[in-house]
């Protein structure tokens, strides 16, 4: 019985393969028989599609011939369900509606009814066959061009078809009309930046004295701020309170494995600042879905299953009640290396253990957050925290703030709010950087600085740019901040570039950043980034995923009060 079902597959394929091959020969047989207007049948075909499809004749031809060579190939039926099928025929309409417009001026100028006319001239180019006739969009565009014009007037007509275009552009790009609009906005938006960074470059490129152009904003005798500046470290008061709870969704958890017939050696959790972690280690197989399932069915807060495939230890991570802030001394001094170094103190994880981005050693960290998951309070707190690890007279800090969201913090160092003339001038100093460094036979900056005979060091330099979505369609100054990231290594210069709205990220780009922190956002780039939407459930505030290449952990993000941010700026 099987073996008579599979011989009726078989030869239903074989039916079907047969079936397209054919059609396939037949629509190539059409298509070149009629352009090339072989004999009396390439003659009548042509006139046949001229008089359906008008002066575009030739695209529906093409477009057969596609589909010929489509069906030979694939022997596949061809889904005209999709957004990007609906795409081209809405498109086709739209152009042959459009492109009928110009006969019906000259119709409209013998005079009498523009239908009978219309049919009139398509009647006499059937019977006399004019090679050199104008036909506009053919029967179909004059159908669809007179069922507007009817309803809404000759301009009535063009604005629709205009409008069909650009939805048939939009959907053969798999874009939304929304999305489509924002594109164009960006490209314009984009064509204009471009106008303005020529200006610029112009303007200072050559117009201004490169003695000016290189003038560093001069800095103040300052001293590296001591950490009672910061407000200390408070003690948890709920700590008891997430201990008995945390016992209870474990007794929980063991109940769920019992039912489950899950043999396990230890369930254990750890408590950390923001969540809770519980581990359960055994050998057994666990089905992903069914335990989410049933921890669904049992816990009232949402919750991240990981099952490792390979050791078949589970985790379980549930958000506390009450999560503990993480305010900037408690994360300085939870480093190990406080002092003379560029180890942004990012938070913790869930074992209460210091994570860390290396500007020195990675040279670029990417911050990814909604403007509405404390992203900005994020920025300041790592900003500042560079401050308290080095004498400010060995770095340079440029703030680039795009959103103008960080207005508090120009007095620190260098503070713009446009990218385009401080783009050029980083990138200068950073071709100077670089041929000092040829000159000197070192590879980078730090082997420059340790020269004996260097009186002068070179200074660090931390950039960091926030509202990177307001210039990602600019490909000049996307360009150059390539090539700071490409550079940075060498010359000393560190940039952290804050994203605060969804974008699409070349992979290029993406691939610049070694060290990304994720706050929470509903973005698709985020999805992208850690290949779940893990990102949607993080709280709002204090809570992020730090991704290193393959590496992936929970944070408790740094915070920074308001008035500790008031006493720095009075020191700086």
């Amino acid at each position: 019985m099987g073996k008579e079902k599979k011989r009726k597959e078989d030869g239903d394929k074989k039916e079907l393969t047969f079936y397209y091959e054919i059609v396939g020969i037949i629509t190539i047989l059409i298509s070149i028989i009629t352009l090339a207007r072989l004999g009396n049948s390439g003659k009548w075909l042509m006139i046949f599609f001229k008089l359906l499809f008008g002066d575009w004749y030739f695209v529906t031809l093409f477009l057969l011939l596609v589909y010929g060579f489509r069906s030979l190939l694939f022997h596949q039926p061809m889904e005209v369900k999709t957004m990007r099928f609906m795409g081209i025929v809405i498109f086709l309409i739209g152009l042959l509606t459009i492109s009928h417009f110009p006969m019906h001026n000259y119709v409209s100028n013998i005079g009498g009814n523009h239908i009978q006319m219309t049919i009139s001239m398509y009647g006499h180019y059937l019977k006399y066959y004019n090679d050199q006739a104008v036909l506009g969009g053919g029967i179909i565009g004059g159908s669809f061009f007179y069922l507007f014009y009817l309803l809404f007037g000759a301009v009535g007509a063009v604005i629709i078809a205009c409008f069909l275009l650009v939805v048939g552009i939009a959907f053969m790009l798999k874009k939304t009309l929304k999305e489509f609009s924002i594109d164009l906005f960006n490209i314009a938006k984009g064509g204009f930046q471009k106008s303005k960074n020529l200006i610029s470059t112009l303007k200072y490129g050559i117009t201004q004295d490169p003695k000016l152009k290189n003038k560093k904003k001069s800095k103040r005798n300052r001293i590296r701020l001591p950490l009672k500046l910061l407000n200390d470290v408070k003690e948890n008061k709920e700590a008891n309170f997430e201990e008995n709870n945390a016992s209870n969704i474990k007794r929980t958890i063991c109940a769920i494995l019992n039912n489950m017939g899950i043999f396990y050696r230890e369930v254990r959790f750890i408590i950390s600042y923001h969540i809770t972690t519980f581990i359960i280690d055994t050998k057994m197989f666990i089905d992903h879905n069914i335990l989410s399932n049933k921890l669904k069915e049992v816990l009232e807060k949402q919750f991240s299953l990981k099952i490792d495939s390979i050791s078949g230890q589970v985790t379980i991570e549930l958000n506390n009640t009450y999560p503990q802030k993480i305010y900037l001394k408690k994360s300085l001094l939870g480093q190990t290396n406080l002092f003379n170094n560029y180890l942004l103190p990012l938070g913790f994880n869930y074992k209460k253990e210091i994570v860390e981005s290396n500007l020195l050693a990675n040279s670029s960290l990417l911050i990814i957050g909604d403007k509405d998951s404390n992203i900005i309070n994020y920025l300041k707190a790592i900003t500042l925290s560079l401050f308290f690890k080095n004498l400010p007279e060995s770095f340079n800090l440029t703030i680039i703030d795009l959103k103008k969201l960080l207005v508090d913090l120009k007095e620190v160092d260098e503070y713009h709010t446009e990218i385009s003339e401080v783009i050029l001038t980083l990138k200068n100093e950073t071709e100077e950087i670089l041929e000092k460094l040829s000159s000197m036979g070192v590879n980078n900056i730090e082997e420059y600085n340790r020269l004996p005979q260097i009186t002068e060091p070179l200074e660090y330099h931390v950039i960091l740019l926030v509202g990177l979505e307001n210039i990602i369609n600019e490909s000049q100054t996307i360009e150059e901040i390539i090539y700071l990231l490409h550079t940075g290594k060498k010359c000393g210069i560190m940039m952290i570039v804050a994203v605060m709205e969804d974008i699409k990220l070349s992979t290029r780009l993406n691939s610049l950043f070694d060290d990304k922190v994720i706050l929470w956002n509903e973005f698709k780039l985020a999805t992208e980034i850690l290949g779940s939407d893990s990102a949607a459930n993080l709280e709002k505030e204090n809570d992020a995923i730090y991704k290193r290449k393959i590496e992936i952990a929970r944070i408790a993000t740094t915070k920074i009060d308001i008035n500790e941010i008031k006493n720095i700026l009075k020191e700086i």
